[in-house]
């Protein structure tokens, strides 16, 4: 609804202001109606009597409300199904089952009122006199009772039923319209954050697969060339043994290595390196140089040091001596991973 519209309807006479009035009014007649009908020597009969019109005044309010909001269900939300599909092409239908619903018992309500009008005044009645002794007591000779409570039953009947109809046809349908406007939006979004999460993935997997694909070259080549320089007499098998201190842990830095079978190649293993501080008053910091065998393409890896950890992951045919600079070459470090005690058999032995 824009704002022309919805200032319109504001400016229409003060409905819902009357109908506010309307229910003081009310109000105003059952305490006062019970005020001249209570036993002055029993204070607590006053309340007792109020409080038995205000419980009828109460549900035929009620009762009025549901037939409004019924009757003021906005027949607009049966047709936003189609025109949601056809124009913004969205997957999401509206739930219309409470517009039939109000359709089927609206046509109910007039259809029943219509065969029984002739007894609705006769039932009213009866009605009335049921319930008028429990507001002013039972008096075989005045209908005063009878009276004040059809006319209770009556008015707060209609003023429900008007007061709630007239705000499902101005504010209903808004309400609606605007809470479904913001679920679509929420839908829409989440919807591309699971298509883009879709594509990532999809991303992922393509790199995945191109790494499987060309990782096992790589890593044949790792093995080709250490069983070389093992089987060459003339090049040193392991290069780095001794020349960075021989300690695993020196100046409160400490390298570590994890060895395991590789997935698609037994002969191959993974090693898993980190360097780590042992002083927690001294963090390791900046970057940590690994010199590795030189079978491997890059001899010399620079590693960032990320939470104090500096990491290194391998793929090797058999075991050699890593050196390590930290501390901007300060620290040395050294460890023969043919040493490691948890590493296969096999490993350490080649």
């Amino acid at each position: 609804m824009d704002d022309n519209r919805r200032l319109s309807l504001k400016n229409l006479p003060d409905v819902f202001v009357i109908l506010k009035w309307m229910l003081i009014m009310g109000i105003v007649f059952i305490i006062s109606l019970s005020w001249v009908y209570f036993d002055k020597s029993q204070v607590s009969g006053l309340f007792f009597k109020i409080g038995n019109a205000s419980l009828i005044a109460g549900a035929f309010y009620g009762l009025g409300g549901l037939t409004g909001f019924l009757f003021g269900i906005p027949k607009i939300i049966q047709s936003s199904v189609s025109d949601t599909n056809n124009n913004n092409n969205s997957d999401i239908v509206h739930n219309d089952n409470l517009v039939q619903i109000s359709d089927w018992l609206t046509k109910i309500i007039v259809g029943v009122g219509l065969t029984q009008i002739y007894n609705i005044p006769k039932a009213l009645h009866h009605v009335g006199e049921k319930l008028g002794t429990s507001i002013l007591g039972y008096d075989p000779k005045n209908d005063m009772g009878t009276n004040a409570s059809v006319a209770i039953i009556l008015y707060f009947t209609v003023l429900g039923f008007m007061m709630v109809y007239i705000w499902t046809r101005l504010y209903f349908y808004d309400i609606l319209k605007e809470a479904d406007a913001k679920f679509k939006q929420m839908y829409k979004e989440t919807k591309v954050q699971l298509e883009n999460v879709i594509i990532e993935k999809k991303e992922i997997e393509a790199e995945k697969d191109a790494i499987i694909s060309t990782f096992p070259d790589v890593t044949q080549e790792i093995k080709e060339k250490q069983i070389n320089i093992r089987n060459d007499d003339s090049v040193e098998n392991d290069p780095n043994k001794g020349k960075f201190g021989g300690l695993n842990e020196n100046y409160g830095r400490k390298i570590t290595a994890i060895v395991r079978e590789t997935s698609y190649d037994k002969e191959l293993f993974v090693v898993d390196l980190e360097v780590t501080s042992t002083n927690v008053a001294n963090p390791l910091t900046g970057e940590v140089i690994f010199h590795l065998h030189p079978s491997f393409n890059n001899e010399k890896e620079i590693i960032k040091v990320i939470n104090g950890k500096a990491e290194n992951k391998l793929i090797s045919y058999g075991a050699f001596t890593v050196g390590v600079e930290a501390d901007n070459g300060a620290t040395k470090l050294e460890l023969d991973l043919a040493e490691l005690p948890d590493a296969p058999r096999i490993f350490r032995e080649r």
